[in-house]
């Protein structure tokens, strides 16, 4: 058998058909060990290395040598419990590579080289490779074994073929699924359930050993759409043969488990709607149950975290939008019930993963006071009133429960509780000791959380207004210049706006000023490390500066926005920021929000109006010659360099004033746009002229209401840089 499938393997040259990922030198080292251990020489084909079979001639060398290892059986040797078992333990025990480092092995037709697959023309084929690295598997062992004889260490040793093999294993599953349930479902749906027999063929799977499947392929990431599609597909036709016969239906388990698996492997599609629509029908038919079998809290949990995860994922103008919103809907309406019935029954976990899923569907969400800013990715409602009542009272119910145990919560289930709160608006008194509940736990324990539990647990107290002061200093102790560059620029940027938007500032303000500030008045570095906040800044700071190509505009907006916010000058990192956004291989301005790039420009042009103050502070001994308006426009200049700031600007006015952007501004934005222009004098006439007939349309038409200081704010810019409107 070993020379049978060493011979296979040269004569298809294995190495270049499918198995490219592999290093040859490692195949070519286990070829050697094999041929020591089983004392033979390897077969050598003259054409290894110089022809490659077509797909035909694979199949057939496949099955001529299948046929000589094989004996013939009726039955598989394996139960399908004993598959979806062995599924499940190699994912569990992490075994499998994920398919990103290692490729997905199917049995397919297409040869696009795009598909990044290993592309096997049979099954046949698939079993030898799985035969072939289970042989290198052997032969590593055998290698290991004489080596530790021989005296040689292999404590800790690895065999990567082992963890291919695992793949392997699992991947030859997925087709013997895919090949056997396609069939069956081609048959059902031409059939129907009450069609011959072939379509009520019995099951090969249960719904216990599918949902198995499904969760050990999404943990192991070794799933795709095709095997999704095709198990789910059995799931549900199975569901109805068995209905209609007067059976009973899947556990609420192997539901909740088969939609998790969906989220995790991040797979939508037909199939998927069709499990929500099924879920929701089913508990509404059974008021709140499922098939007579009440859903336990970590069943309930487990499906809403997943039903959001899928709609997050959701495209714009996906087919079915109405159906999977109208499912979702239904579903999450029996969770805040049920959670209002028996939240006590509800684990910390639990409850957190369940408002996170209302959260990030805007399920019940209150535009009043919410924090969400993108409005389509609420699900859709008939009932929008009667969902943000439900809502507000399953989490005034959440929230009373919660507080009084919220020492069990994990610091993950600290943030994402109090996230949900935050993002769906919801104030009360009962929320307000849950928020400063929560601000406690992360001052007493802050070693606990994580680098981004720190910055969503900061972002969500500013959002809701909780300026705990101890809660504050405890989140950026962590933001200091030994750990910060274990931080995402998402969480460093959530903790930086936090912390301005609450207020809390460096004790040395003018630390960073090297513009205008002597260095004999700035502080030393042990000063600034002695303060939290300060050390902070100083952190976020130099971390944007090093590497601004992993921000986000959002993000990179919000660090600006932030020291320009509480009143601290930086003129290092704004220029750095500048260089980077227009430079030769900048990202531009292109892709920034409207409310991003107001934000922006307004938080240069505050930095430069700061050094008003500065002046008047130091007096005589600032750095700078000039004063009044002329010294505005100077220390932007002496900041950033001419060239940049006038650079960063002008390409501002042109996204700002090309065809139809304008319109998607706010009044606020085009009220900040303009104003950073005027507050450095700087007159860009078409930016001045796009604005002023969007105004003007707004105003003529009643489109939108202007605040006092948006219509104060944009008369102050025209007349300052002296636009003349029409």
């Amino acid at each position: 058998g070993n020379a049978e499938v060493q011979m296979w393997r040269a004569e298809v040259d294995l190495d270049k058909q499918f198995d490219n990922v592999a290093d040859a030198s490692e195949l070519e080292e286990a070829d050697e060990v094999f041929a020591s251990v089983v004392g033979q020489a390897l077969p050598t084909l003259s054409s290894k290395g110089s022809c490659v079979l077509d797909s035909s001639e694979r199949e057939e060398v496949a099955d001529k040598v299948m046929s000589r290892l094989s004996t013939q059986s009726k039955k598989s040797p394996f139960t399908s419990r004993e598959a979806s078992n062995i599924c499940w333990a190699l994912a569990k025990l992490r075994m499998a590579p994920p398919c990103t480092i290692y490729p997905l092995g199917r049995v397919v037709e297409s040869s696009d080289d795009r598909i990044p697959m290993r592309k096997f023309v049979s099954s046949n084929e698939m079993s030898l490779d799985v035969l072939s690295s289970s042989l290198k598997v052997r032969m590593a062992l055998f290698e290991h074994a004489r080596s530790r004889k021989l005296g040689g260490g292999t404590s800790g040793s690895w065999i990567p073929e082992l963890s291919r093999l695992a793949g392997k294993i699992i991947d030859i599953i997925a087709v013997q699924i895919i090949n056997d349930y396609f069939s069956r479902n081609v048959e059902s749906d031409v059939n129907g359930i009450n069609g011959p027999a072939v379509g009520r063929k019995k099951a090969a799977f249960n719904p216990q050993e599918m949902a198995s499947i499904l969760w050990a392929f999404a943990k192991s990431k070794r799933g795709d759409e095709i095997l999704f599609d095709i198990v789910a597909n059995e799931l549900l036709r199975q569901t109805k043969i068995e209905l209609a016969m007067g059976g009973q239906g899947p556990k609420p388990q192997e539901l909740s488990n088969t939609i998790w698996a969906f989220a995790t492997a991040g797979i939508r599609g037909d199939r998927q709607v069709e499990l929500v629509k099924f879920i929701a029908d089913t508990l509404d038919e059974g008021s709140g149950n499922f098939f007579g079998v009440q859903f336990k809290p970590q069943e309930f949990s487990n499906t809403v975290w997943a039903l959001s995860t899928l709609h997050s994922r959701r495209s714009p103008g996906t087919p079915d939008e109405s159906t999977e919103d109208d499912g979702i809907v239904r579903v999450f309406r029996w969770v805040a019930k049920d959670l209002i019935d028996r939240v006590e029954s509800y684990k910390p976990q639990e409850i957190s993963n369940s408002v996170w899923a209302f959260a990030t569907v805007g399920f019940g969400y209150n535009s009043a006071k919410g924090a969400n800013a993108i409005d389509s990715i609420h699900v859709r409602s008939e009932d929008y009133d009667g969902d943000r009542e439900m809502i507000f009272d399953t989490l005034e119910v959440v929230a009373k429960n919660a507080s009084s145990r919220l020492n069990r919560f994990k610091a993950q289930e600290l943030n994402n509780l109090l996230w949900g709160y935050a993002k769906l608006g919801h104030r009360s008194e009962a929320a307000e000791e849950l928020f400063k509940g929560v601000a406690k736990e992360l001052a007493r324990r802050t070693w606990q959380f994580k680098s981004q539990d720190v910055g969503t647990t900061l972002w969500s107290l500013a959002t809701v207004e909780c300026f705990d002061e101890e809660a504050f200093t405890a989140g950026a102790s962590r933001l200091n210049l030994n750990q910060i560059r274990r931080f995402k620029p998402q969480e460093m940027s959530n903790s930086i706006w936090a912390m301005a938007t609450a207020g809390f500032k460096p004790l040395y303000t003018r630390a960073f000023d090297t513009t205008l500030v002597p260095r004999n008045m700035r502080p030393t570095k042990k000063q600034l490390a002695e303060d939290t906040f300060g050390e902070s800044y100083a952190a976020v700071a130099l971390e944007t500066m090093r590497r601004p190509h992993e921000f986000k505009d959002q993000e990179l907006k919000d660090v600006m926005w932030s020291f320009s916010r509480v009143g601290i000058r930086h003129p290092a990192l704004f220029k750095s920021t500048a260089e980077h956004v227009i430079g030769r291989e900048g990202r531009g301005l292109s892709s920034f929000s409207s409310q991003g790039l107001g934000n922006l420009l307004w938080s240069y042009a505050k930095q430069a109006q700061l050094s008003l103050e500065v002046i008047e502070a130091l007096g005589d001994d600032v750095n700078l010659v000039t004063t009044g308006r002329l010294a505005v426009y100077e220390t932007s200049c002496l900041d950033n360099g001419e060239a940049n700031i006038k650079g960063l600007f002008v390409e501002a006015a042109r996204a700002v004033a090309s065809a139809g952007a304008v319109a998607s501004y706010s009044n606020q934005d085009l009220s900040n746009t303009v104003w950073s222009f005027a507050t450095l004098g700087l007159l860009h006439s078409a930016l001045f002229k796009s604005v002023e007939n969007e105004v003007k349309s707004r105003l003529m038409n009643n489109r939108t209401k202007f605040r006092g200081q948006e219509i104060s704010n944009l008369l102050w810019s025209f007349a300052t840089v002296n636009a003349q409107p029409d």
